[in-house]
């Protein structure tokens, strides 16, 4: 039975050493988050005893691309044939163009055909969208707790006073060039000394042993930042402290003992001669 509480008690001091020494991990996975602050996406995460805000972007570039459309087959043109009165000159493309019969009266004139005139192609344009995005993340730490003491040293049964070093604070930082605020609020605050447990701002504690005591608060913030626009929520940081008290017993000086009483039978001063002088 001893040697499972030891193993969980060293499994536990593990466990809070590798809290205390956890990484700051990127926390892009919180930029998904719904909150907006114009055209920037803003999230945040809690890692150790640290708030990370991040926020990403995103912006788009328009081009235009000229794309060539394919000619049409040119029509052909044909020249009508008119039939003027006689006499006359008849305009013809070709030998087989003349009409048979002929037009009597009329002589037949044998012209080189229209070149047709094909137009150039015109081009028509599209719009393509290129996204870019970028993102950026800061962490925000609170302030250290700390503790004050009536005393760093008491007796036996002695209470000692004790209070609480901590306050609502704010960090600042820039993130994607724009100003980001961060408010730390304690909103709780508890206490412990051996088997003594308290709450509050202030902590009175004594003892019935001696020895050095240790006394040990932790506060708690409630996390909220800003990206310009409102305030959102981001969590809960726990944060502590300890301090220690020496503590002895009252020690009872031993009383002077008193010699008996003289019997004389006068005056010392005047008769030193007299009995018991």
């Amino acid at each position: 039975m001893h040697y499972f509480f030891r193993v969980k008690k060293v499994l536990l001091v593990l466990t809070f050493i590798c809290f205390q020494w956890l990484p700051v991990w990127p926390a892009q996975g919180a930029c998904t988050s719904s909150n907006t602050s114009g055209s920037i996406k803003i999230g945040s995460s809690i890692v150790g005893g640290s708030v990370v805000v991040c926020a990403s972007s995103s912006s788009a570039k328009t081009t235009t691309a000229v794309k060539s459309s394919t000619p049409s087959t040119p029509k052909k043109v044909v020249t009508p044939i008119k039939v003027p009165a006689p006499p006359c000159v008849i305009k013809v493309s070709s030998v087989a163009a003349i009409n048979d019969p002929r037009v009597p009266g009329c002589s037949y004139l044998i012209i080189a055909p229209i070149t047709p005139v094909i137009s150039a192609p015109k081009s028509s344009s599209s719009n393509t969208t290129a996204v870019s995005g970028a993102s950026d993340q800061a962490a925000f730490t609170p302030n250290q707790v700390g503790i004050s003491s009536s005393s760093s040293s008491g007796l036996v049964g002695q209470a000692v006073i004790f209070g609480a070093i901590a306050g609502q604070h704010s960090r600042s930082g820039v993130i994607l060039g724009k100003y980001a605020q961060v408010d730390f609020t304690p909103v709780s605050y508890d206490w412990s000394s051996d088997s003594e447990v308290g709450s509050g701002g202030s902590f009175a504690a004594s003892w019935t042993t001696e020895g050095v005591h240790s006394v040990s608060l932790t506060v708690t913030y409630a996390v909220s930042y800003s990206f310009g626009v409102g305030w959102i929520d981001a969590g809960m940081i726990p944060s502590t402290a300890s301090t220690s008290v020496s503590v002895t017993s009252v020690t009872l000086g031993t009383p002077a003992k008193r010699s008996p009483p003289l019997l004389v039978s006068g005056n010392c001063s005047i008769r030193p001669g007299s009995y018991g002088c």
